[in-house]
């Protein structure tokens, strides 16, 4: 598992205010196919109630699953046997970096 972390500073407005993201980028190896693991991933949204406070948006492209909430937003890529995270995290998230890494590693791991 590779772990990839950078700040990056955007201009938000003409008067030059600028705020801080913190990139998550990740990949988890599994042991399902991506359509296997679009299937797990879509029950989970939907049984685990944890997670519809942390995940408030979200949508398939093919087998890219986009999200969004509270502690950032990003893109789960699946491939078959491997999944490919790459987060935004907000101030909120970026606290909880750590966290989040292991527990989406372990979830997609299952």
């Amino acid at each position: 598992m590779g772990l990839a972390t950078s700040i990056q500073l955007y201009n938000l407005t003409d008067t030059h205010s600028i705020v801080m993201k913190n990139r998550l980028e990740f990949t988890v190896k599994t042991n399902r196919t991506s359509a296997s693991m679009k299937t797990f991933i879509t029950d989970e949204l939907e049984k685990r109630t944890s997670l519809k406070g942390l995940i408030t948006e979200h949508r398939w492209d093919n087998t890219t699953l986009h999200a969004k909430g509270p502690l950032g937003s990003g893109t789960v890529t699946l491939h078959d046997y491997k999944a490919d995270v790459v987060l935004e995290l907000t101030l909120m998230g970026s606290a909880a970096k750590h966290t989040i890494e292991s527990k989406l590693t372990k979830l997609l791991g299952e």
